[in-house]
């Protein structure tokens, strides 16, 4: 069953709905992620950090006094010990038990079975029991997707495998994780080179002038170019292959989910949902508006907050309070 956190403003207090609206957790968090593998990280008694994990019932299954506790991901859970700037990060277990470290400056979570590991500024990976698999080598690395993953060596980004070998040679400015297929790259200077997508081999399968371009979602990327006469950016999407599919004519735009995109349709931040070719997928306008997931999206308006389905229906929602 999914689950969607909500927030009581009178107090800030969150709970979670399932998916017809029903509370199933009375708010009364005062810090709450999301949930992942059954377990959400939560605090009764501050704001500012976790005390445990809460299972779907709303009891505690773990209670743990570290100054982060991360999401599960692969079974994991990223955790810190230290104090301010000072910290160290290992991982847990579903029941609380430290199986690796904390020794390490940064951690990504883990994916497709390895974590991106700093140490003495340099960055490798782990499995899952700890073993480092990958030696931290790299100045900058990100998380496998579709069996390799972007690094960096020298100021240039490539993509490894899943055995450090060098998937796709590090000639870009910057990549990102591969999706769909494609992985997002920028070319030549780090921050007004052209971008593009390229393939599993490196090929290039589009190369554009833009000011930026995510990596592919349902087919669909988003790209920005700037305006020099209103001095904006306007959004647009290209699909897998780089062809424009909807022109840049939005304020913002995010990426696909569950066949919809929320976009900024003017510069006072007003909000809604197109659906693949760019045509409004139901009236309304909101404040924000976040992707889709399991058939609901969390939106926000001048006087309410909650979750619309994929025809515009208000699921929940609660009235928004005004300092």
């Amino acid at each position: 069953m999914a689950l969607f956190r909500t927030c009581i403003p009178n107090g800030r207090l969150y709970g979670w709905i399932d998916d017809s609206g029903t509370v199933v957790i009375e708010p009364r968090f005062r810090y709450a992620s999301d949930f992942s593998e059954g377990l959400a990280a939560v605090a009764v008694n501050q704001d500012t950090r976790a005390e445990g994990y809460i299972t779907p019932d709303g009891n505690f299954s773990l209670k743990l006094n570290y100054p982060f506790l991360g999401s599960f991901q692969e079974g994991r859970a990223k955790i810190a010990v230290g104090c301010g700037s000072y910290l160290y990060y290992g991982f847990i277990d579903s029941i609380g038990q430290l199986l690796i470290g904390p020794d390490y400056d940064e951690a990504h979570n883990f994916s497709e079975g390895l974590a991106a590991v700093r140490k003495q500024e340099k960055w490798g990976y782990i499995d899952k029991s700890g073993q480092v698999v990958i030696e931290c080598r790299f100045d900058d690395a990100g998380a496998f997707s579709e069996g390799i993953a972007p690094v960096s060596v020298g100021g240039r980004y490539g993509y490894i495998n899943a055995q450090g070998d060098f998937a796709v040679s590090p000639t870009f400015a910057r990549a990102g994780s591969f999706r769909c297929g494609r992985g997002n790259v920028r070319f030549g200077d780090p921050e007004d080179g052209p971008v593009g997508l390229v393939d599993r081999a490196g090929n290039i399968i589009a190369k554009h002038r833009f000011q930026s371009l995510s990596a592919p979602c349902e087919d669909r990327a988003t790209f920005d170019v700037y305006a020099d006469l209103d001095r904006y950016s306007y959004f647009g999407y290209v699909d897998g292959n780089g062809n424009i599919v909807i022109e840049p004519s939005y304020f913002l735009a995010r990426p696909f989910s569950e066949g919809l995109a929320a976009v900024t349709c003017d510069p006072h931040g007003g909000s809604c949902y197109i659906d693949r070719t760019g045509e409004r997928a139901f009236p309304g306008k909101f404040l924000s508006a976040r992707e889709f997931r399991n058939g609901l999206a969390e939106v926000h308006t001048f006087t309410r907050n909650g979750y619309i389905d994929r025809t515009g229906y208000w699921v929940w929602w609660c009235r928004r309070r005004h300092n």
